[in-house]
């Protein structure tokens, strides 16, 4: 590792307990963070507080660190960080171990509130989520890879200007005469400014403050030094404003650089403490949000012209990456001057499981649309370059347009719909949460007669509902929704939820220009198929044959059998009757199950849904001798999830020495073909049917309480403001 990097481990959400050893940290959350030797603590500080306010939407009110007040035998006690003189206590105690590899500092934090952020109604803006994790293991943060020891450099705070005192740029001399007056709250005018020269003086010298500073570009050096500094400010006075005109989108985009680079879907509330926790100024949501695209943009690039990337990426995968296929369809838009115009996007995915459970996404296609068109593209793909086996079930939505494709596609595949959008269907058109909960469990029923059963006392409960249940549930066959009736295509599985997890690890990136998209997508998998590989041989080479899922199901299948009675009907035919005495209330007689091994199945329905034997075949093969494995099916053996980690990409060569054909024409976009063309942006939530909205009071004016306008609207703006925030601008 570096040695002018450490690694901090931030524990939180907790308590400092008291043992053996003296103070240690327990929290419920924990992440691993990156620094530079040299940094400040008040750049740790604010690392910290931002990755800890998109984890759990606190602040951090103060920060400890163990210090050994012992070493025979090591004892700790806690000591608060107050300033960069106790930070180099602590680097001084973990520099001095002389490890090439020392351990990770652990720190704890201690939290408070955030304070709460208004959101002014400026027509922009962007809500996002909290941070995911990888795509295969989403409770594990264990890499301390949250910073990035290279970009953009964190400009330090300047408590003064001095005569000699020298900058890299123009760039940073004015930010720190911008940051100079933002800290004295005062304000400075521009007298002069060309490439070689800048004259600045307070913006009250006609009234007599004699404040001026003079900065020239060194031939000699090449940087910028400050040669005048004259006078002192008279015109200090106290701060009427919470927002500060020199801390504008630019200087913010400077000062948030680093976070957004780290963290590219942290919140914009969390950049406006960010800012106020430096400045001491409150900015709005609309400068911050700003300040946030502008930061975007220079660190992925512009949105527009990554349409133009994206033909340079698609031309190296073909060339370095063996195997890849393209297929890229266009929408023509002509614009005035002849270019193909562009317009939306929609993302569409396909995702796989192996048979330990992990996530395995197999498709990705960006679309102008969710329509039929588009899926029967996505479809018709599909079916020719990846999946073209004929047993393969999918589990989907009721879609229109992803119906209306499956069907015209004429596949050999089945398709089935997920029961959680079944409810929400079923939900939207009853509104009743009781029968919602029914008709789910209902649908997870693994035995016909007690699925029969159900849906009989649902349907009378029902009775007098227009549509009549039946008449609602015609319009799907029993095996697309019903678990019983499966026959095993589902394996087990009765839900999205597999492309619901990609979506929220999909978030970090869907908004970023599509070249970004495209790159972070293509390497996030490249790191993932061998990452996944190497564990499942690991577990091979160790003599397990079956994936740890299966594993734990056998065993709590195995102690179930125990306490089973099991009587042979058919030798031949190696039919068997179980009979459990488990979990059976006084007055209720045993429940006798009949297991046909040779057919593989059994009348509990969990043999043949989910594809590995149930306590009553364990309890019978175990009292007749037969190997109760080869009833388990291949999809849970490691050789099998191997074989699916196994296929990995080549690395691709720096885009410095891709030799590709320049693009063979030029994209712009459309803005008329866009979603929202004016207002503020939606949020990067991926929605779908299954998010119901529950009813709340109607949105309120938040001056005069009143419902029907908002504040930029309010008639009484005016009188409780002194002037509306629109004319404030103007």
């Amino acid at each position: 590792m570096n040695n002018e990097v450490f690694l901090v481990y931030v524990v939180f959400y907790g308590e400092i307990l008291e043992g053996d050893i003296g103070c240690g940290f327990q929290g419920r959350q924990r992440v691993g963070l990156r620094f530079k030797k040299n940094v400040k603590l008040a750049a740790m500080k604010r690392k910290i507080s931002a990755k800890i306010a998109i984890r759990c939407g606190m602040a951090m009110s103060k920060l400890f660190y163990k210090f050994p007040i012992s070493t025979d035998p090591f004892k700790f006690c806690e000591m608060q960080l107050l300033d960069d003189d106790d930070l180099g206590t602590m680097m001084e105690i973990w520099w001095s171990t002389g490890s090439e590899n020392p351990q990770p500092v652990e720190l704890f934090v201690k939290l408070a509130d955030l304070e709460p952020v208004e959101n002014r109604n400026d027509n922009t803006g962007e809500d996002f989520y909290q941070d995911v994790e990888d795509f295969s293991d989403p409770d594990v943060d264990e890499v301390p890879d949250d910073v990035d020891d290279e970009g953009p450099e964190e400009v330090e705070d300047l408590e003064e200007l001095f005569v000699g005192q020298q900058f890299e740029n123009k760039a940073d001399y004015v930010f720190a005469i911008k940051q100079y007056s933002m800290k004295l709250s005062i304000d400075y005018k521009v007298v002069k400014s060309t490439p070689t020269l800048y004259v600045g003086e307070c913006w009250r010298a006609d009234d007599g403050c004699g404040w001026r500073v003079r900065a020239a570009f060194i031939q000699r050096t090449q940087q910028w030094q400050i040669q005048k500094l004259e006078g002192r400010h008279t015109c200090t006075v106290a701060r009427m404003s919470q927002d500060h005109r020199k801390l504008g989108a630019k200087s913010i985009c400077n000062c948030i650089m680093p976070l957004v680079k780290d963290i590219p879907i942290i919140l914009v509330s969390a950049l406006i403490i960010d800012m106020q926790t430096r400045f001491q100024y409150r900015v709005s949501y609309r400068k911050a949000w700003w300040a946030k695209q502008m930061a975007m943009q220079q660190l992925y690039g512009d949105w527009d012209e990554s349409y133009n990337e994206l033909q340079s990426w698609i031309s190296a995968m073909v060339e370095y990456v063996p195997g890849t296929v393209v297929d890229l369809q266009t929408l023509y838009y002509r614009g005035p001057n002849g270019q193909l115009e562009l317009g939306k996007r929609i993302l569409l995915i396909a995702v796989a499981q192996d048979g330990n459970g992990n996530v395995l996404p197999i498709v990705f296609a960006i679309v102008e649309s969710e329509n039929s068109e588009s899926w029967a593209y996505f479809i018709r793909n599909l079916r020719i370059h990846v999946v073209k086996q004929d047993n393969i079930c999918i589990i989907s939505d009721r879609s229109k347009g992803l119906v209306a494709a499956i069907r015209q596609s004429e596949v050999p595949w089945r398709s089935v719909y997920c029961i959680r959008h079944i409810a929400v269907n079923f939900h939207n058109e009853y509104k009743n949460r009781d029968w919602r909960k029914r008709i789910v469990n209902i649908g997870y029923e693994l035995e016909a007669h007690r699925f029969r059963h159900k849906l009989a006392r649902l349907e009378t409960d029902m009775a007098g509902s227009k549509p009549s249940l039946r008449q609602w549930l015609g319009s799907m066959e029993p095996w697309q929704w019903a678990q019983c009736f499966d026959e095993g295509y589902r394996y087990g599985h009765m839900t999205t939820n597999l492309v619901e997890a990609v979506n929220s690890v999909l978030r970090r990136t869907r908004h970023l220009p599509i070249s970004a998209i495209f790159s972070a997508t293509f390497y996030r998998l490249a790191t993932l198929m061998p990452k996944m590989g190497l564990k499942q041989a690991k577990q091979l080479e160790a003599g397990h044959v079956y994936v740890e899922k299966i594993k734990d199901a056998m065993k709590d299948n195995t102690q179930r059998a125990r306490l089973m009675n099991v009587e042979l009907y058919s030798r031949n035919l190696k039919i068997f009757q179980v009979t459990e005495y488990i979990s059976r209330r006084s007055g209720i007689s045993p429940r006798s199950y009949g297991v046909d091994l040779r057919n593989r199945r059994c009348e509990c329905g969990m043999f043949q849904t989910l594809r590995y034997p149930c306590a009553h075949v364990v309890a019978a093969c175990a009292i007749y001798s037969l190997n109760v494995e080869q009833y388990i099916d291949d999809v849970y053996t490691l050789e099998r999830t191997l074989h699916i980690w196994g296929n990995e990409f080549p690395v691709l060569r720096d885009m410095s020495t891709w030799e590709v054909q320049s693009p063979a024409f030029e994209m712009l976009p459309n803005r008329s073909l866009r979603r929202r063309v004016k207002g503020r942006p939606t949020t990067m939530r991926i929605r779908n049917d299954m998010d119901i909205r529950e009813e709340v009071d109607p949105k309120r004016c938040t001056i005069c309480r009143t419902v029907g306008h908002n504040r930029s609207k309010c008639p009484h703006g005016n009188v409780y403001t002194g002037q509306s925030s629109r004319s404030e601008r103007n």
